[in-house]
């Protein structure tokens, strides 16, 4: 295959995956606006995919580079909807089901830092 021909490949996998999504029910905006507060979508990613055998390289053949990848799961590049579309296909969950989880998943580690400042508020 030529780089061109590679580079189409790509692109015509990030479009499907984008027309998969615009037809189901939130806004595009609304949907990056709540990706954008959850800081550890990466991390908790990396554990979803190993906890169900799959491997980086599954992530990387939807058109995204390994540096990338490797980057998002470490925590040091944001989740954007292309790659959090990439995870749900390959953990073959519906795209909003993830994100809530994910948004749960952020609520429950909040819930914990508050009850962690609770308690050393009344210690001290």
């Amino acid at each position: 295959m030529t780089n061109s021909t590679i580079k189409r490949s790509v692109e015509s996998k990030k479009k499907a995956l984008r027309n998969r999504r615009a037809s189901q029910v939130p806004s595009r905006e609304r949907c990056e606006l709540l990706l954008g507060s959850i800081p550890t979508a990466g991390p908790l990613l990396k554990k979803l995919r190993n906890d169900n055998d799959i491997k980086q390289k599954a992530i990387v053949k939807f058109g995204f580079s390994q540096s990338h990848v490797s980057e998002f799961e470490k925590g040091t590049r944001k989740a954007d909807m292309d790659i959090i579309e990439a995870y749900a296909e390959k953990l073959g969950i519906n795209f909003y089901t993830l994100l809530i989880e994910l948004l749960k998943e952020q609520r429950k580690q909040v819930d914990e830092q508050i009850a962690e400042l609770e308690l050393e508020n009344q210690n001290a």
